[in-house]
């Protein structure tokens, strides 16, 4: 039955959540895996349903549930995310935008739209041109939704890239970062 496959599911979070505990972290970050065939409605339903004993459990042990999107299928969709973190209203359960997990479905919309509900960002990239710019994202337009929206929480550096060394990409990324610190 479902239910008994949501109390699965729940154990196994529970947990990750331990171990956060156990570690002293304050976030565990999770993805969110939407099915592709069932309404967007009946998904956000399905979704706080999974999530809402997660969340209280991570709550019992003041941890936060941070989604991040993953790049496909409505948890792509910083709106759809923000939607069920607006549903749910859960203190231990708010959310990551990651540009680079976004690009394919509105990292700039979703990323306004997640901000109210967003305790960290994660600023990756992938490729940078000769100027020092992503390729893929206009970060100034990026980082000014998450200004403008009041946010000071921690921003992520992550790069993902195959251009540039691991250490170099995340340098790389936060010279980007440094950049529009100072506009």
């Amino acid at each position: 039955s479902e239910a008994k496959d949501l109390e699965a599911q729940a154990a196994k979070f529970n947990e990750q959540v331990d171990f956060a505990e156990i570690l002293g972290a304050k976030y565990l970050r999770v993805f969110l895996r939407t099915p592709t065939k069932v309404e967007r409605s009946k998904s956000l339903d399905r979704a706080a349903s999974a999530l809402k004993p997660i969340a209280d459990y991570a709550k019992s042990k003041n941890v936060i549930v941070v989604i991040e999107p993953m790049p496909r299928n409505y948890s792509a969709e910083g709106v759809y995310l923000a939607e069920l973190a607006g549903q749910m209203d859960h203190p231990s359960l708010r959310l990551m935008p990651d540009f680079g997990k976004m690009k394919d479905a509105d990292p700039y919309g979703g990323t306004v739209a997640m901000m109210p509900y967003t305790d960290v960002v994660s600023a990756k990239s992938h490729e940078f041109s000769e100027d020092g710019e992503s390729r893929e994202f206009d970060y100034s337009k990026l980082m000014k939704s998450v200004v403008d929206s009041g946010f000071n929480g921690i921003v992520a550096i992550e790069y993902e890239g195959k251009e540039l060394g691991p250490v170099e990409g995340v340098k790389a990324t936060r010279a980007l970062l440094e950049n529009y610190n100072h506009r």
